[in-house]
């Protein structure tokens, strides 16, 4: 359909300009697995992040609430459309390390 080619196209250009990039469903958890932010914090590429929280890398409840806020917030008018934003994040990989990211994140209903 449409749509499919139109978020493969954004998916394609996502690729090129970030480190990692991945969906995410209403529950914040990873949508399909994403070897390359597997590695990133588990430095492992095979362990298989499908279905997990997002939000079970990050190293504060702060940017866990300020995050699933960002993402459950409502949408401006009539409820359909998108809301873009960047955040700062620190993941925990690991070995405990934490690792500051910067999240630019879509938002997206009824498109």
């Amino acid at each position: 359909t449409m749509l499919q080619g139109t978020s493969s196209a954004s998916s394609t250009l996502l690729d090129l300009v970030c480190d990692v990039s991945f969906e995410l469903d209403a529950d914040l958890k990873f949508r399909y697995d994403v070897p390359a932010f597997s590695a990133m914090v588990t430095l492992d590429n095979r362990i298989n992040i499908k279905g997990m929280p997002l939000t079970s890398f990050m190293v504060g409840e702060d940017d866990k609430k300020s995050f699933e806020q960002r993402l459950h917030a409502e949408l401006p008018g009539d409820g359909s459309g998108s809301l873009a934003g960047l955040q700062k994040l620190k993941l925990r990989d690991s070995l405990g390390n934490h690792v500051e990211t910067e999240v630019f994140y879509v938002r997206y209903e009824h498109l």
